[in-house]
């Protein structure tokens, strides 16, 4: 991927802790940021009745009951099955309660659903989490707000503004003294050089007001997982219970006792005074007399048991001491709620600064380890520990961090750039979490718990899968907001992984496949609100990309892995077929497919106007899904024959899956003569583009012309087969031929161009031809519509003035481009695909165009942006979509990073009669009995005699009639469709399962209509809107990046998840390919802010969005032009992980591009070979690191392109292999 990769292999101190792990020489994975951030109303820990999770396990609970499936806490670090628990509680002297975990609003409090109400970032961390940092944002001078936080979010709409913490003047900013009103609380932990089980703690806690002093409360806390509560022989659970107890000799010493892990300590370092910082935050009297005196901790113990008392009103707990005590000591000054014995699963260490001055910091140091020998050493009645050797380690691990990172990025793009990418893998480490979850267990109950949960609970919620049996370490999408995994998510979060630690990356994919997570079926569980969901099929794409990338990247190819997971995923998608294309005509109607409300119907519930929804994205991702299947069937038979007739069969499934997507045709013999019927099925001739469509059988369809992501997703079925690949695959070779031979109607009609030949005499095997792909482009490309200074809008923002207007029955149904935030209450309303742009979806979109771009070559050029006269080939199309995303994280000419960008909120007042429109429209998925204000029972319409119309002038074609037309009778058609849960089950209880449906849209309209009420009363107590600017550019904000979940297709403002680091993170990936772009292809517009030769960091130099080009469009497109097409190739083959060989060997029409010297290669491998000398100690182990990373940043610098190589020619034939 780029220059010298091959050369440094292996040759950071990080990369061989992991080559060690693998090997099974130390677990550096043991320990990590394993708790969740939100434990609470989470579905595992939900066991009512009707399946409310929010409610039946409240963020109120969480201080003082146990969890049953996994610990959560602000910090949180344990072991890898989560037996020994760290977090860390704080405490201003002010709040109602310790501040221990991150506090939110429940889904049925925000008004787009759930949403974390905190600051806090990830600031770095490395694959085997040797070194971890990241920060939280602490108000100390008012009360953290819950109650208001809670109230004034619940006087809004879904058309208005969340309202954030940082909302509230002299919270962390006061509007009349332009004062910082909080600290910034740094964490840190640091594992020993040679001891993964040796871990260093360090909180850095800076005062960052410059009026006011604080006191604060540092409380680290040490606790087990409650495992023993769950046992039913009450003798093998005390046996088994592990503990914490003081030690009798040393006042600031923990020992721990688990069966598990033996013996280990804990011990927590006084604290030095308070020190005065810089303006640099360098400290400036550490060695002043007059300093404060050490800050003794004080050590709390109780057991981590529920109080059923508080919670629940029962007349005595269990235990005598629970879990909640430490609040209840400090918050409370209940001096009883603790042990006195010093004993428990629970154990704190209580650091209190009754006043840290403005500009002041203070630290606190702690250390847990199974080694007693040379790290602790004893003085009086304390245990301390070296503070320079402490603080040495912390030195050590941030170096090698340093140059961990480095070696995965060498080239010199600017710090800007750098620092969105080293925290967009930070967040993506941090966001790991031990996922436990026992379908027995949490079905039944456990055995000793009374009474057992509800019989079928919830609908029967996930009640087929009793084979999930989970316990590991996975990615998380967000672990405050998405704390569950969410299958094609992780196939996102593979991508960046794969570049830092590939080995975890594959474990991921590999465990999905696991018969403990797999249903045998052969289905994937989607995530725990529901496994039984469809989502796309993206994990085949995602196993052989994550192949490519340690083969690149790491100069290593695991066959075994792709094999063993390839095996797997033919039942997946033998499901598919059989599931999800209940006719037969390899049109599929998929469902759900993770695009929520993209629809303008539910796609997880039948149809209000009966039939199936035939669906453009899911015929599409079947493409795409067969295609990446053929991709690694082939990979495999290179080594093994078997999987040629493999090959083969995917082969087959395409062209039959490309064929129906287009076009449906039967015979009529009617006249004695066979004549094939050729008819339109999901392409429109007339709009030039793809839509779903209502199916009623095979005489009866009706297109809905409403221009989304659903009709650009057919792009992603894209793949170029090379000439050599049917020579080396005879049987491969003479399958494809009989298709040519035998159905040349496919083929004539030009959707998979098999019988002409590209650029190097390439085959594109493709859903869409070259006028499809044009016609399509031009939609996409034109700013008007799907084109946003910030990526791709998820649907057209021609919606926006020309809404899709539905009308079943009496319900109303409509889909308009909202840019923002959803206005409705669909699927929790925390997510909206009807306008934003979305990082996964784009990702596919640009690497279709890279694929498009190898078979057209500089041949076929399209107008970027439509109307703007610049003509640009697919892959500077390509580069210039992942440059705007890329730009979101950046900051503009005013210093404003577009994701912090925020709206003023200016509560509408509107007439009872406006509200009641607002109704009906808001909800615009949802059906409105306009009489009654409640929604029509799915079930009770008579879908057979259902007037429908329907209303856009999106389409000029006849679908766009406002004439209402009658459905054919259905019911046959609905037998076939899935139920609303996608239930695996035919026999499942729909009925319940709508009625829950109903209930839930039932409730947030009514919401809508009680806030609509309240906005009229409240007119007076409305919250002005504060300048929120210096999130941006306050000096203690804006080196902090958030990676969010979607993104305003209008403003780039960051929406949904705060931290939605996992396929966000993929950004991470864009920047790779964007500073090898620049080695490759350095611009004039652009090389002075993105092609950077010096390593030195200066803020005040930070460059803007605009130096890029994003405010001159023209100048970034026509500096585009100006690249060589044989040198795109080289490049765009690098980003698509070919091999080197592959890269050289096949250029644009067979000429050769400009390559690394054949001398800085030799001198490249000259270094590598000095320093495969195993180091004696950590020391030289630094020292050969240092070595190599110093000698390639001199050569990187003094590298330069030879231009003339792009531009000369040789007749060597191409032999590019599919990708």
């Amino acid at each position: 991927m780029i220059p010298f990769a091959s050369e440094v292999i292996d040759s950071t101190v990080e990369e061989k802790r992991l080559k060690t792990n693998k090997e099974n020489n130390f677990n550096w994975y043991r320990w990590g940021p394993y708790l969740s951030e939100r434990s609470w109303a989470t579905v595992r820990e939900d066991y009512s009745y009707n399946g409310d999770a929010w409610n039946n396990f409240p963020f109120e609970h969480a201080n003082a009951r146990v969890f049953r499936w996994g610990e959560d806490g602000l910090f949180g670090v344990s072991d890898a099955k989560q037996q020994i628990c760290t977090n860390v509680a704080l405490w201003n002297g002010k709040d109602e309660r310790l501040k221990e975990r991150l506090f939110g609003l429940t889904g049925h409090q925000g008004n787009h659903g759930e949403d974390v109400k905190e600051l806090y970032y990830y600031l770095d961390n490395t694959p085997t989490h040797s070194y971890m940092k990241a920060l939280y944002k602490y108000p100390f001078t008012k009360p953290f707000p819950y109650k208001q936080l809670i109230e004034e979010n619940g006087k809004r709409g879904f058309e208005d503004k969340e309202f954030e913490i940082y909302d509230i003047d002299g919270m962390f900013k006061d509007s009349k003294t332009n004062d910082n009103c909080y600290y910034d609380v740094f964490f840190e932990m640091a594992k020993d050089d040679e001891n993964p089980e040796d871990l260093s703690f360090r909180i850095t806690v800076y005062n960052r007001s410059e009026l006011n002093s604080g006191e604060l409360y540092v409380i680290p806390q040490m606790f087990f997982r409650n495992t023993w509560a769950w046992e039913v022989d009450e003798e093998k659970r005390e046996a088994n219970k592990p503990w914490l107890e003081k030690d009798s000799n040393s006042s600031n010493l923990i020992n721990v006792h688990s069966q598990k892990y033996g013996e280990r300590k804990i011990v927590f370092q006084p604290s030095p005074g308070v020190f005065a910082v810089d303006e640099n935050g360098n400290p400036l009297n550490e060695e002043d007399e007059d300093t404060d005196d050490d800050i003794e901790p004080e050590l709390l113990f109780t057991e981590n048991e529920s109080n059923l008392v508080k919670l629940f009103n029962e007349k005595k707990n269990k235990s005598e001491f629970t879990k909640d005590a430490f609040e209840e000591y400090l918050v409370k000054e209940n001096r009883d709620s603790v042990n006195p014995k010093n004993r428990g699963t629970k154990a704190c260490a209580v650091y209190h600064f009754p006043n840290i001055p403005p500009g002041e910091y203070v630290t606190v140091r702690y250390k847990f380890t199974n080694d007693f020998k040379d790290s602790i050493f004893q003085a009086q009645d304390l245990s301390l520990l070296d503070e320079d050797a402490f603080d040495h380690v912390f030195e050590d691990r941030i170096e090698e961090a340093d140059n961990f990172y480095w070696r995965i990025n060498p080239l010199p793009i600017n710090e800007e750039l750098r620092k969105i990418q080293r925290q967009a893998f930070a967040g993506l480490l941090w966001t790991k979490q031990f996922y436990h979850f026992i379908w027995e267990n949490w079905y039944n109950g456990d055995p000793n718990i009374r009474p057992a949960p509800p019989k079928d609970r919830a609908n029967g919620r996930n009640k087929v899968w009793k084979n999930l049996y989970i316990d590991n370490i996975l990615s998380m999408p967000d672990k405050w907001e998405y704390p569950f995994f969410a299958s094609w998510d992780t196939a996102f979060h593979c991508i960046p992984l794969a570049m830092i630690d590939p080995e975890f990356a594959k474990h991921q994919l590999d465990l999905l496949t696991r018969e403990w997570y797999m249903h045998p079926n052969g289905q994937i569980p989607a995530y725990e609100w529901n496994f039984c969901d469809v989502n796309p099929p993206v994990h085949a794409w995602a196993v052989y990309r994550t192949f490519k990338i340690e083969r690149n990247l790491y100069g290593r190819e695991d066959r075994v892995f792709l094999e063993k997971v390839f095996q797997k995923l033919l039942l997946n998608f033998t499901w598919w077929v059989n599931r999800k294309d209940t006719e037969g005509r390899n049109v599929f109607e998929g469902g759900f497919l993770g695009l929520d409300n993209i629809g303008i119907f539910n796609r997880s519930e039948p149809l209000p106007t009966g039939g199936t929804l035939e669906q453009a994205d899911s015929t599409g991702w079947m493409a795409f899904f067969a295609l990446q299947m053929l991709n690694i069937a082939l990979e495999l038979a290179k080594e093994n024959p078997v999987y040629e007739d493999i090959a083969s069969k995917f082969f087959q499934h395409f062209i039959l899956i490309s064929d129906s997507m287009s076009f449906e045709y039967t015979v009529d013999n009617s006249s004695g003569e066979l004549k094939q019927i050729i008819k339109q099925n999901l392409w429109n001739e007339d709009d030039k583009f793809y839509y779903d469509a209502i199916s009623w059988g095979p005489q009866h369809r009706q297109q809905i012309p409403i221009r989304s992501l659903v009709g650009l997703i057919p792009l992603y079925a894209a793949m170029t087969l090379e000439p050599h690949l049917l020579t080396k695959f005879p049987n491969f070779k003479k399958r494809v031929d009989w298709y040519i031979e035998n159905k040349p109607e496919i083929f004539d009609r030009n959707v998979a161009s098999m019988s002409k030949r590209g650029v190097g005499e390439r085959l594109l095997l493709s859903l869409v031809s070259k006028d499809r792909l044009k016609s399509i482009l031009e939609r996409m490309l034109d700013e008007n519509e799907f084109l946003s200074p910030y990526g791709i809008r998820s649907l057209s923002k021609y919606h926006e003035k020309h809404p899709f207007e539905m009308h079943v029955n009496d319900s109303f149904y409509q889909v308009k481009y909202l840019s923002g935030e959803s206005n409705s209450g669909m699927f929790g309303g925390n997510s909206n695909w009807r306008g934003p742009i979305w990082f996964p979806t784009t990702f596919l979109i640009v690497e279709s165009l890279q694929r498009f771009f190898l078979y057209y070559g500089d041949s076929f050029k399209v107008e970027c942006p439509v109307g703007s006269g610049n003509l640009l080939n697919l892959a500077e199309v390509a580069e210039e979509i992942a440059y705007r995303m890329i730009c979101l994280f950046m900051p503009d000419k005013d210093g404003i990073r577009p994701i912090l960008k925020t709206n003023d909120f200016k509560p509408e007042i509107k007439s009872d009669e406006e509200q009641k429109l607002d109704v009906s429209q808001n909800e615009s998925s949802i059906p409105i009995n306009k009489e009654l204000d409640t929604v029509e029972n799915i079930s009770d319409q008579e879908s057979s005699s259902s007037p429908m119309s329907m209303t856009s002038s999106s389409s000029t074609s006849a679908h766009n009639s406002n004439k209402k037309e009658s459905c054919p009778d259905s019911n046959d058609d609905l037998s076939c469709t899935d139920t609303a849960t996608g239930s695996l089950n035919s026999d499942s209880n729909e009925d319940d399962i709508r009625k829950g449906i109903k209930k839930a849209f039932e409730d947030d309209i009514q919401k809508i209509q009680r806030k609509d009420v309240n906005r009229k009363k409240e007119k007076e107590e409305e919250i002005k809107p504060l300048d929120t600017s210096y999130l941006s550019t306050d000096p203690h904000f804006k080196e902090y990046i958030t990676f969010f979940e979607y993104f305003d297709a209008d403003t780039g403002r960051g929406l949904g998840a705060t931290h939605q680091c996992g396929w966000t993170s993929i950004v991470s990936k864009w920047i790779n390919d964007l500073a090898l772009s620049q080695m490759k292809n350095p611009r004039k517009t652009r090389s002075n802010s993105l092609y950077s030769t010096t390593t030195a960091t200066d803020s005040s130099s930070v460059p803007m969005a605009a130096d890029y080009g994003l405010d001159e469009p023209n100048k970034w497109l026509m500096s585009t032009r100006r690249k060589s097409a044989k040198s795109m190739v080289y490049f765009t083959g690098t980003v698509l992980e070919l091999t080197e060989e592959e890269k050289l060997q096949h250029t644009l029409g067979g000429a050769k591009t400009g390559v690394t010297p054949r001398s800085s290669i030799a001198e490249a491998s000259s270094m590598k070979s000095s320093s495969k000398q195993k180091p004696s100690s950590i020391e030289n182990a630094h020292y050969f690191e240092n070595e190599v990373i110093k000698k390639l940043k001199d050569k990187l610098r003094k590298m330069s392109v030879d231009s003339s190589k792009s531009s000369e020619d040789d007749d060597q034939d191409s032999e590019l292999h599919c990708y």
